[in-house]
């Protein structure tokens, strides 16, 4: 025994060592001919985007499937089915869906321009961040590639057929089952040779109504397929009269292996606990097989007899997981895509063996045969009583070694492979016969072959299959309508051992005109001891009084679906009433009338109201701001009037400037108002809201006129005294200004009396407003002192002239300038939106924001000259400026200033470079010394003429200037 296993180690060696070559580290594998197919195919399982490496080799779904396709080709040449060699170029796509759209790129070089017609290099990316060519000597032309052929999942095969369209690569799926895919309109170039799940679902609905199982429940994955699934059953339920209870979501982004860790494997158990609540036996399973494991997990530990499993053919592209807990699935039906056994390729597959043909076709068999003999030799190191490498392999590391697992050969889509490799082939048999005739190879026209030609082509297909039946695709794009159905059976062998087998016990088919279903009921069996499936048509208790009973069909009468009513309605006569408006159910009256029929009104209560008061999060800020406002407005209005005397106060007209003060006071508690929950009392106030900006407004539009009069004024008006310049007339004409707007709001509160306002922005919110801020009727009130802005503007633009020492000026157009934007700005705000809570948030914060500009040009400027300069609170400093600055004035710039009010004077330079003004018969600067003396600001001290700025002086006549 020993002699034998060492000849077989060294056969195993002598393979392995002729083929290394192709087995180091295989990129794709190439099948070489006169045209390509292009493959991709998931070899390996996981991708890893951090190393850019793949990791295991995926045997079942990826190398077996590889092989199935060259072992067609071998056919197809050997037959001369095509008058030239059809060839093949296959990457992985490591089960990744970034990964198989960068791998379908390199089939599209020579479509995009990135390769010539012939001879053009492949690249294959390696490692992360380097490239080299495919092979060294072996290079495929991806010119000559004219489709694809992947067995791709459906989210994955959307991508990459919205990809091939950009660059008219036809593309057929022996797997994607998608909907979606059946849009002609955005995937023209996409060909599969299965059907629909629409016709899946329309299998399993037949299913149903063939055991007159009308109610039952679904479990569906979180992707594309589930939830496609699910919603094409909830079409077809209506009218087959299906009633379902209840519709679990698998969660499919994250590992369910980490979500049962988390949350300590209560997840699952609680979906079963909840089909078993549902009163439901049937269980229909729309989800692939990778998220079921865990599922069946927690149905192996509760109740999982009692269920009569339907599932999708995602069910079974896991043979494995299912095999973990067989017993789970005995009884259980599953509709898959058509079956069909291919006896001759499984024996080619059993005893294929490593050779450099093999290797150099399909390398990563040879890699996977490679792994396994790798850890059969360490297994035999580590057991050196073991004379065979197959006895020290107990994992059976090639499928070919596992008896059980060569079963799902026949679950595999291997007929729907064939089916597309087939397509191909007659496609191109048919283009070479129009375009070539007879000849042998490949003439000029063929040498390209264009997409959209390979395209139409291949819609026009059509081909008898090895069991007599004929293939085209229906719709131009999709495989015909064949499903098998089959049935989990436990079967007692000798000695009472047991074992599970699915059994075929049915097909469903459909064409243009019909559908049929076929099945075998002797066959067919539930439990090896109760082999008669149940009829089962569980309903649903009597709805509550909130729920309306939705039944299915015309002829449901026993089974319904209850349907919860909106929280404002109830039900009454199986429909869902509403309670008036502002009012919801009231819950607790309907629970004691549960099988009451008819109801009033009573069982509604009105909605608690939502005002936009103090206690709201956006109030708080607001009032907050205000606050601080206020105490900030106090504190100036103490610190100017205790130093009321001093000339900086004295300058800005002291009665005018506490005017304004009140007007920023007012202001900041007008908010409080606005977000005090409304009453009649609180909206009257608001109505007064106009009054707020009339004082700001009107203050500063005279204070900045009066500033213009005097240093703006014509040649005409400076030889006569100004008017309606003092403290007192400053202080009457803005009463006058404020009364106007006064009398606008009584007369509208004449006509409009303010009130409290109910509003339902939605059923289920009630919002309590003053009607001045609900709609645009709040813009009327403070029209007339935003008008006032226009001319504050104005003649802020005129003083920008003033002597650069005198800042007064230069603040308050600061502040309107602020003001004019901030009121712009929130005014448009306003009306460009239909909130509520937005507008009153809006007429706040403006409110807030025009106060404080003004606070802080005009009064705050005041108070840190005050307590922080007062070397700068003099009679001089105020008039004169600093000397620094006196110095630095540019002479030039000096004359051009004040030439803009004296358009006669003239610009002369003294001896020392002071320039000054000559004026021909008046003298204007005298004129405004007197103007600001008789306003009340100064008073003359000595030298008539010592309070007036140096840089005035300088502008006197030589007569005015030696006094």
């Amino acid at each position: 025994m020993f002699v034998p296993a060492i000849t077989f180690v060294i056969f195993l060696f002598s393979l392995l060592t002729s083929a290394q070559s192709w087995v180091e580290d295989p990129k794709f594998a190439f099948y070489p001919g006169d045209l390509l197919l292009g493959g991709l195919f998931p070899i390996h399982a996981e991708y890893d985007e951090a190393t850019g490496l793949c990791t295991r080799i995926n045997e079942l779904e990826g190398v077996l499937p590889l092989q199935a396709v060259v072992y067609l080709l071998d056919e197809i040449n050997r037959q001369k089915i095509l008058r030239f060699q059809l060839g093949l170029a296959a990457l992985d796509t490591c089960d990744s869906h970034s990964f198989t759209l960068e791998q379908a790129l390199h089939f599209i070089h020579s479509r995009a321009g990135s390769t010539s017609s012939a001879g053009g290099n492949a690249t294959i990316p390696c490692d992360k961040g380097r490239e080299r060519p495919a092979y060294e000597t072996d290079v495929f032309d991806v010119g000559t590639v004219v489709g694809l052929i992947a067995g791709l999942p459906s989210g994955v095969t959307i991508s990459l057929a919205t990809l091939m369209r950009l660059f008219h690569m036809p593309q057929i799926s022996f797997l994607s089952t998608s909907p979606l895919l059946s849009d002609k309109r955005r995937y023209d170039y996409f060909f599969r040779t299965v059907p629909s799940d629409v016709n899946q679902v329309k299998t399993i609905v037949e299913i149903l109504n063939f055991y007159q199982w009308n109610h039952v429940s679904i479990v569906f994955s979180d992707d594309e397929y589930g939830t496609r699934g699910l919603h094409e059953l909830e079409q077809l339920a209506p009218n087959a009269s299906l009633c379902i209870a209840e519709k679990l979501k698998l969660p499919t982004d994250s590992d369910p292996a980490h979500l049962v860790m988390m949350e300590g494997s209560m997840f699952y158990t609680n979906m079963v606990q909840k089909l078993l609540a549902a009163k439901t036996d049937v269980v229909i399973l729309f989800a692939d097989y990778k998220l079921l494991e865990w599922f069946f997990d927690a149905a192996n530990k509760t109740g999982y007899k009692k269920f009569i499993w339907i599932g999708s053919d995602g069910l079974l592209q896991g043979y494995e997981a299912i095999n973990t807990y067989p017993a789970i699935m005995e009884g259980g039906i599953t509709v898959q895509l058509n079956i069909r056994q291919h006896s001759q390729f499984a024996h080619h597959y059993i005893n294929l063996t490593p050779s450099a043909t093999v290797c150099r076709h399909n390398p990563f068999y040879c890699k996977k045969w490679q792994e396994c003999y790798q850890e059969a030799k360490r297994s035999t190191r580590a057991s050196p009583k073991r004379t065979s490498v197959r006895s020290t392999n107990p994992q059976h590391c090639m499928l070919r070694e596992n008896t059980a697992s060569l079963e799902a050969v026949a679950f595999l889509n291997i007929d729907n492979l064939r089916v597309a490799v087939y397509a191909y082939v007659y496609a191109l048999k048919n283009m070479h016969e129009v375009k070539c005739g007879k000849m042998d190879g490949l003439c000029d026209a063929m040498k390209t072959v264009k997409g959209s030609e390979m395209k139409q082509f291949l819609a026009n297909v059509s081909f008898t299959e090895p069991g007599g039946s004929t293939f085209r695709f229906i719709g131009g794009s999709d495989g015909q309508p064949r499903y098998t159905i089959l049935n989990m059976h436990r079967k007692i062998g000798p000695n009472n051992t047991t074992r599970f087998e699915w059994v075929k016990i049915g097909k469903y088919t459909q064409d243009d005109i019909r559908s049929i279903l076929s099945l075998n009921t002797s066959i067919a069996k539930f439990k090896e001891e109760s082999p008669a499936f149940p009829v089962v048509a569980n309903c649903q208790p009597k709805c509550r009084a909130a729920s309306n009973e939705v039944h299915f069909g015309k002829s449901m009468s026993c089974c319904w679906t209850c349907v919860q009513c909106e929280p404002w309605q109830f039900s009454l006569d199986n429909q869902c009433t509403n309670c008036p408006n502002g009012s919801i159910v009231n819950y607790s009256a309907l629970n004691y009338l549960p099988n009451a029929t008819s109801f009033s009104y009573n069982v509604c209560i009105p909605l608690d109201a939502n005002p936009m008061d103090y206690r709201s999060a956006f109030a708080i800020p607001v009032l907050a701001f205000s606050a601080l406002g206020t105490a900030a407005s106090l504190i100036c209005g103490w610190v100017m009037l205790f130093h009321h005397s001093t000339p900086i106060i004295k300058a800005a007209g002291r009665e005018h400037l506490f005017l304004l003060l009140c007007g920023v006071i007012v202001s900041y508690l007008m908010n409080f108002v606005i977000l005090w929950q409304p009453t009649q009392w609180s909206c009257f106030i608001v109505r007064f809201l106009g009054v707020c900006y009339a004082v700001c407004n009107s203050a500063l539009l005279i204070k900045i006129q009066r500033i213009h009069r005097i240093f703006n004024a014509s040649d005409s008006r400076k030889t006569h005294k100004l008017r309606y310049i003092s403290p007192k007339s400053q202080v009457a004409l803005t009463i006058a200004f404020v009364f106007v707007e006064l009398v606008i709001i009584v007369v509208w509160i004449c006509f409009d009396a303010p009130k409290v306002l109910e509003l339902y922005p939605n059923r289920m919110q009630k919002e309590v407003v003053c009607s001045d801020l609900n709609d645009l009727k709040l813009l009327s009130g403070v029209c007339y002192p935003l008008m006032l802005l226009f001319p504050m503007a104005y003649f802020a633009f005129r003083t920008r002239t003033c002597p650069a020492s005198f800042a007064e000026a230069r603040y308050t157009g600061y502040g309107i300038y602020l003001e004019f934007i901030n009121v712009l700005t929130f005014v448009l705000i306003y009306i460009g939106n239909n909130s509520v809570r937005i507008r009153v948030l809006t007429v706040c914060l403006g409110l807030c924001l025009t106060a404080t500009v003004i606070l802080v040009t005009t009064f705050c400027t005041k108070v840190y000259v005050i307590l922080f300069r007062p070397h700068k609170n003099s009679k001089e400093r105020i008039m004169y400026g600093s000397k620094s600055t006196s110095k630095q004035t540019n002479s030039g710039t000096f004359c051009s200033n004040r030439k803009q009010s004296c358009s006669t004077c003239k610009c002369v330079i003294e001896a020392n470079g002071k320039p000054h003004l000559t004026r021909p018969h008046s003298n204007p600067e005298i004129a405004a010394l007197k103007e600001l003396q008789d306003s009340g600001e100064f008073e003359p001290t000595g030298n008539p003429y010592a309070n007036v700025p140096r840089s005035r002086v300088n502008t006197m006549e030589p007569e005015a200037r030696s006094v």
